[in-house]
């Protein structure tokens, strides 16, 4: 759980920053557009590196033997960042209206990298889920056997000592 809940921080985290950048990038285009000239403006998107991974940890369980392997959430989120480099993309314009439409461009993209890395972390939690209900009982204490017993089964068991 905590892994999921880490990657969906550092999913918001990195949306942010996109978001700022587009904001940053649409305003820069904006004010060269008095110049005349076409605005280049190269935008990366954080958000669709590969957070997700944080969530997808691995669950093995091996009959009786349960095994549940969490590496630490901020190693993984810089793991995570190393290894997808976040895709680029050049937007430009020579008018108001083309900067607005690249402005948009780039935000339906992030907002598809968000609902792409949440539904990896649903998938994970969901996959992780399953497993623990399938064997509960490597999650799950045996009922001691002392609850069913009575006085006449202790009776049995300790014999004359009782």
């Amino acid at each position: 759980m905590r892994g999921a809940v880490d990657a969906e921080r550092e999913i918001w985290t990195r949306a942010r920053g996109d978001i700022d950048r587009i904001a940053h990038g649409t305003l820069n285009a904006l004010d060269a557009l008095e110049d005349c000239t076409k605005f280049e403006w190269t935008m990366t998107f954080t958000v669709l590196a590969s957070v997700a991974t944080i969530a997808a940890f691995p669950l093995t369980v091996t009959g009786l033997a349960l095994s549940i392997t969490v590496v630490g959430a901020s190693s993984q989120v810089v793991a995570a960042a190393a290894l997808d480099d976040p895709p680029k993309t050049e937007y430009g314009a020579r008018t108001v209206n083309g900067v607005l439409d690249n402005m948009r461009e780039a935000i339906t993209r992030v907002t598809a990298g968000i609902r792409e890395q949440e539904t990896t972390i649903a998938d994970a939690l969901r996959e992780a889920a399953n497993s623990i209900r399938g064997h509960r009982e490597g999650f799950v204490a045996p009922r001691p056997a002392l609850t069913a017993a009575t006085r006449a089964t202790i009776q049995e068991e300790l014999g004359d000592a009782y």
